[in-house]
């Protein structure tokens, strides 16, 4: 079966978010998520929660991206799901940005 350039890109996108968020849970683990995010910080359990807070949200709106691309191949439920997710991981990313650039 042939698949278009819109269901190649959009598995790409699920397959590069996943990366990442595979990526960002290695991370956190290890504790070099707090010293990325926090300077001259030790690693505690809540500087290490307020970093994964920050960094979910990107390898989250790539894989929803990649779920929207992909809506007329999914189920209507799942299609609502995509751009749900899509929405709320937006709104979490921009305001993870806003907490970065003015707070941090």
């Amino acid at each position: 079966m042939f698949k278009t350039p819109a269901r190649i890109v959009a598995n790409l996108l699920i397959a590069v978010g996943l990366f990442l968020l595979i990526r960002i849970l290695h991370n956190a683990v290890t504790g070099a998520l707090v010293s990325q995010l926090f300077a001259q910080s030790h690693g505690s359990l809540m500087r290490n929660l307020y970093a994964l807070g920050l960094s979910l949200p990107v390898p989250v709106h790539v894989i929803s991206v990649g779920l929207v691309l992909q809506g007329r191949w999914l189920p209507p439920r799942w299609a609502r799901a995509g751009w749900l997710a899509a929405v709320v991981s937006g709104c979490w990313l921009g305001a993870a940005l806003g907490i970065k650039v003015l707070i941090l």
